[in-house]
């Protein structure tokens, strides 16, 4: 038989052995969270004093993906470029053409045209500026002090004597100068060949034969362009480089010009003697004559125009003159 009053104590203690375990359970679980977060907390601490020592970096312990930052292109190091030497014009506007510059000029920007003493003595006429001035720009407007002439003949029109003169030349084994524009060149490339094959010289006339002292004065590339492009037409003609001789047109110049033209490694090239053969229907040979025996001088630069048929007819006996006189004859590349 059973106990009843046993029987009744071992049901009254299951609560409390239930309700003891649970405690023991719980605590043994408390315990364990904070010893949990004990740890945690450590680990943090060693993690951020590690990063502080720069061992470790913070993207490490936080939960984005580092981000990643495109390496920006190293600069290419900057090349010092060469020293450019300093000309005496630094500084001063330049003006450029093909294979030529020049720089602004400060010379006097005055037209003058150009204009000699004629006389009948024989004398050397003065000019509208002086020599040392005009040598200054390695211009001239007569040679020296001897008996030598330098017969210059400009050509710029198509109903030229340029051949007739050219034969006479050559009777006389005399060399000219020729003064040539560009449409010459170009209208007439068998005659230009031949004043270069018989050993002539052929010198620049521009262009289109303009006031020279103006365009100085106003737009200097123009300037250089009628220089420049009336030798690219010579070279195309001739194969050859033009003789850095220069005649204004007109004589109608300034110091200004003057200057341009140097720079550009010219001679300017005027007269001491010139009358109106420009005029193809004013003279005979007979007039012609009249004028050329009449003003000859020692140095004495002729200026001739090749339309003119007076001075063609005149030329052959002409030369013949001033070789009685005891003159010889020379091109301006030798002055």
């Amino acid at each position: 038989m059973i106990n009843r009053r046993t029987s009744r104590n071992n049901k009254s203690k299951k609560p409390l052995i239930i309700t003891v375990s649970l405690i023991v359970i719980a605590a043994a679980f408390i315990g364990g969270y904070y010893l949990f977060l004990s740890n945690d907390t450590n680990i943090e601490e060693n993690l951020k004093t590690q990063i502080d020592d720069g061992v470790v970096e913070k993207s490490k312990i936080t939960e984005e993906e580092p981000k990643v930052t495109e390496k920006e292109p190293e600069e290419t190091p900057v090349q010092n470029s060469p020293a450019k030497e300093v000309s005496p014009n630094s500084g001063k506007t330049k003006y450029t053409y093909g294979s030529y510059t020049i720089s602004e000029s400060e010379a006097p920007i005055e037209k003058i045209g150009f204009w000699f003493g004629r006389n009948k003595n024989f004398a050397r006429p003065n000019g509208p500026i002086s020599i040392d001035t005009l040598k200054k720009y390695n211009s001239y407007y007569i040679g020296k002090n001897e008996k030598v002439i330098y017969l210059t003949f400009d050509e710029g029109l198509n109903n030229t004597q340029a051949n007739k003169n050219l034969d006479t030349l050559k009777k006389h084994n005399v060399k000219g100068t020729f003064f040539l524009t560009k449409g010459f060149i170009e209208a007439n490339p068998t005659i230009v060949n031949r004043m270069i094959n018989e050993g002539h010289v052929v010198g620049n006339h521009t262009v289109n034969h303009l006031d020279m002292s103006t365009i100085a004065a106003e737009d200097p590339e123009k300037f250089i362009k009628e220089l420049a492009k009336t030798e690219e037409a010579f070279t195309k003609v001739t194969g050859k480089q033009i003789n850095k001789v220069f005649r204004f047109p007109e004589g109608a110049f300034s110091e200004r010009a003057l200057d341009y033209v140097n720079q550009m490694g010219y001679r300017s090239i005027f007269w001491s003697f010139a009358y109106r053969d420009w005029n193809a229907d004013w003279n005979t040979k007979e007039q012609s004559l009249e004028w050329l025996k009449n003003y000859y001088h020692p140095g004495a630069i002729y200026l001739l125009h090749g339309v003119s048929t007076g001075n063609a007819e005149a030329l052959d006996e002409f030369i013949s003159f001033l070789d009685g006189q005891g003159y010889k004859f020379d091109v301006v590349t030798n002055l």
